[in-house]
């Protein structure tokens, strides 16, 4: 096996980049948990519209920003489901709620993925953590024994 010798300064460069992997990974994540939150708020929503004892039961829908308005629903067993861009197509809620299931099975997945790639950063990023501290305790110990010698 080969010895790899590498500088304080180089040591800290490698660090550095790996930390950085590591805060493009956090945010990466965050946008994942956000879909996630996002599709399970819409499953929990059309469960409750399946749940609906007649069809024009009065609903709060949200327009965003925490903006609502009180609306009529007219017919609970079709929703519009978004395919590319701004298509739409007439889908059941079942159907519906059957393609978010995948979405949410495939958002884990990744979340799971990447987690896993953050665990090895963390390693690596503690391990040259480590190996640091230990080269500038024996700095420092040799600095020190060279003041003792004099």
């Amino acid at each position: 096996m080969t010895e790899t010798k590498m500088s304080s300064r180089q040591l800290e460069a490698v660090k550095q980049r790996e930390q950085f992997k590591l805060e493009a990974l956090n945010r990466r994540m965050q946008t994942f948990i956000s879909a996630l939150n996002e599709t399970e708020s819409t499953m929990k929503t059309l469960n409750s519209i399946k749940e609906m004892k007649k069809d024009q039961e009065s609903i709060m829908i949200e327009l965003g920003s925490g903006i609502f308005i009180e609306g009529t629903l007219k017919a609970k067993s079709k929703v519009k489901r978004s395919l590319a861009g701004s298509v739409l197509i007439d889908s059941s809620v079942k159907e519906a709620l059957e393609q978010l299931e995948e979405v949410k099975k495939e958002l884990n997945e990744n979340l799971n993925q990447i987690a896993k790639e953050q665990n090895k950063l963390i390693n690596s990023i503690n391990s040259y953590s480590q190996i640091l501290r230990e080269g500038y305790q024996k700095a420092r110990d040799h600095v020190q024994k060279k003041k003792e010698e004099k």
